[in-house]
């Protein structure tokens, strides 16, 4: 039985908190953040195949999170497969980001956070919800399939896409059993797809996670130098800065903030330690890289919450 709801016929002020209730209502529980103050549209059309939900949204720019606390109150385990059919969305989860352009599709396993955002006003999405257990029974461990973009512009990709578009149109003239038959090889077809495509792709993943390892131990041993930029590291690794940048985003940082973080890390051990008692703050904050005590000490604060003066003070006395 198909079902759809739109903000279209509601009023301006109620439309964002009429989207919220509708998706959690037709999806799970989310937190969604709108972009648009006003004039916000979203449409959700959503109809079943078996055990298989496929929802059909059209939404503006927003943000969707899935956070420890929604998780919390699932009573069934589910993975969503997003085809982006118009605009650009993007999904992180499980250390990685991955833009979705029309033509791609996405795994998100929505037993563990994650955050999809959608880029472009009237972006077109279909989310297909579906068991978990049915792909871990075929994948095994999932954590290594999420946010990773498909394309189903050629190859099995494109077999698929075409199989879920013409099961698609004709959801309602499907029975029952048929609907069960065509639901299980449409499972098949989806852990045969990723599993092959993403093959391929994981030798990539791993070549990443090799170079941002080199990264880490390249600015760790060059964390002395007051010019460790991310140019500083880029030439010193011969990668481009952009390469440098996408390594770090995989992991929900940046290379600045990693930088400052392991400083400070390193200044904080530095403050504890009875064989530095004798040094002053500033001669560590500058022996770790920082160009004067009065950033230094404003980064320490606003990471651990007091000055390194008086962190000192309360650990050694």
């Amino acid at each position: 039985m198909t079902s759809l709801f739109s903000t279209s016929d509601i009023a301006p002020k109620y439309q964002q908190s009429y989207w919220i209730e509708m998706i959690c209502k037709s999806l799970m529980h989310l937190q969604i953040s709108i972009q648009k103050k006003n004039d916000f549209y979203g449409e959700i059309k959503t109809d079943h195949l078996a055990y298989i939900q496929f929802s059909k949204t059209t939404a503006d720019k927003s943000v969707v999170v899935r956070s420890k606390s929604e998780i919390a109150q699932a009573d069934s385990q589910l993975v969503h497969l997003l085809i982006q059919q118009r605009g650009v969305s993007s999904l992180k989860q499980d250390g990685r980001m991955a833009t979705i352009k029309p033509g791609q599709w996405v795994l998100c396993d929505t037993t563990r956070p994650s955050e999809f955002s959608i880029h472009h006003n009237r972006s077109e999405t279909l989310v297909l919800q579906l068991d978990k257990e049915r792909f871990k029974s075929r994948l095994g461990n999932l954590e290594r399939f999420t946010a990773q973009p498909l394309t189903t512009a050629h190859g099995l990709g494109k077999v698929a896409a075409s199989y879920i578009n013409s099961t698609y149109a004709e959801l309602n003239s499907l029975d029952e059993p048929s609907s069960i038959v065509v639901a299980d090889s449409l499972i098949d077809l989806l852990c045969t797809n990723i599993q092959n495509s993403l093959s391929g792709a994981q030798k990539i993943s791993e070549s990443g996670n090799v170079m941002a390892l080199q990264a880490k131990h390249f600015i760790e041993a060059n964390l002395h130098e007051p010019q460790l930029t991310v140019a500083f590291v880029a030439a010193g690794l011969n990668v481009s800065k952009r390469y440098l940048h996408l390594l770090f985003e995989k992991e929900d940082t940046s290379v600045s903030r990693y930088i400052w973080d392991l400083r400070l890390q390193k200044c904080q051990q530095d403050l504890l330690s009875p064989s530095c008692r004798d040094r002053t703050i500033t001669e560590i904050a500058l022996s770790w890289g920082f160009k004067n005590s009065a950033h230094f000490s404003d980064l320490f604060k606003k990471k651990y919450g007091v000055s390194p003066r008086a962190y000192r003070k309360s650990c050694l006395g």
